[in-house]
């Protein structure tokens, strides 16, 4: 439909700009052992499935998505230690993944602050002006700011609604796992199709994460997700070793799909950066530079 299109031309224009906003903050931050250089696979079980997603196969194609279809024969190759249940796969082409988002997260943190950057910690309740003047206030007290940049996830929202603004902002929550190290089990983060979710080699070890339930933020974890994942991982990896931790995050998520950066049209030096659904630490870096261009 035109609307999807548009999303998409949306999306892929944004991100043709990430991986060049992560080589800008990269010169600067070594985070080089904690990326792997090779091209994920992601892998459809039947003739059916692989048939069903050429639309969107179609349109990764025609939005600058590369990708290559290999075979069987490819994909055992390429990850030996999977269970042949497969039909098809794709490679996506000059992709790649990190092994420990959590570290390069903390190497981007510790560069700012070596270069003067100040972290504090404080539960925001609301933003507000008094007159020409812009107020965050917490634990009772009001500390005068001159921009503020809401980034806070799913909880964005609550915060836009204190100055007027109000976003169709829900959750797509995630689950993931961790199974205990299983040395070259894996070599690519590797997708598969009928479940929704990928397995990642990661350094502390193999992270089956993913599949999608919109279900807001206070419902409890929901047990059957996990253990569906856990079923289907070890289904394609016979080999996964023991559980070493599960959990469920919240992806922030519009009904488009769209992120929201930009001003607030409520309050003047209010900027929003959320909403960016499955992409977030891929479009970190390009929606930081692109807050920063605005703010200047």
């Amino acid at each position: 439909t035109a609307r999807v299109e548009h999303i998409a031309k949306s999306l892929s224009s944004f991100s043709s700009h990430a991986k060049f906003a992560y080589e800008e903050i990269f010169n600067e931050v070594d985070v080089s052992k904690y990326i792997v250089h090779k091209e994920p696979i992601y892998l459809y079980e039947s003739k059916e499935l692989f048939e069903k997603d050429q639309y969107a196969l179609n349109l990764r194609k025609k939005y600058n998505v590369h990708f290559d279809i290999i075979n069987k024969e490819d994909i055992a190759k390429m990850e030996p230690s999977i269970e042949p249940i497969y039909y098809k796969g794709i490679v996506l082409k000059g992709e790649s993944f990190t092994k420990s988002p959590i570290q390069i997260t903390k190497k981007i943190f510790e560069n700012f602050i070596s270069n003067g950057g100040h972290f504090v910690l404080k539960k925001i309740d609301s933003i507000f002006r008094k007159g020409d003047s812009l107020f965050l206030k917490y634990n009772k007290r009001e500390h005068q700011v001159d921009k503020i940049v809401v980034a806070a996830g799913v909880w964005s929202n609550v915060l836009a609604r204190t100055i007027g603004d109000n976003f169709p902002l829900d959750t797509e929550r995630g689950y993931h796992i961790i199974f205990e190290n299983n040395s070259n089990l894996l070599a690519h983060s590797v997708g598969w199709a009928k479940t929704g979710f990928y397995m990642t080699p990661m350094e502390d070890g193999i992270r089956a994460a993913g599949t999608v339930e919109i279900a807001g933020l206070k419902k409890p974890m929901n047990n059957n997700m996990l253990t569906m994942i856990e079923a289907t991982a070890r289904s394609i990896l016979p080999q996964l070793g023991k559980v070493k931790s599960q959990w469920m995050g919240f992806r922030p998520t519009l009904p488009d799909s769209l992120p929201v950066i930009g001003e607030s049209q409520k309050c003047k030096n209010v900027y929003y950066a959320f909403g960016h659904q499955h992409l977030g630490l891929s479009l970190a870096a390009v929606t930081g530079k692109t807050i920063h261009s605005l703010i200047e």
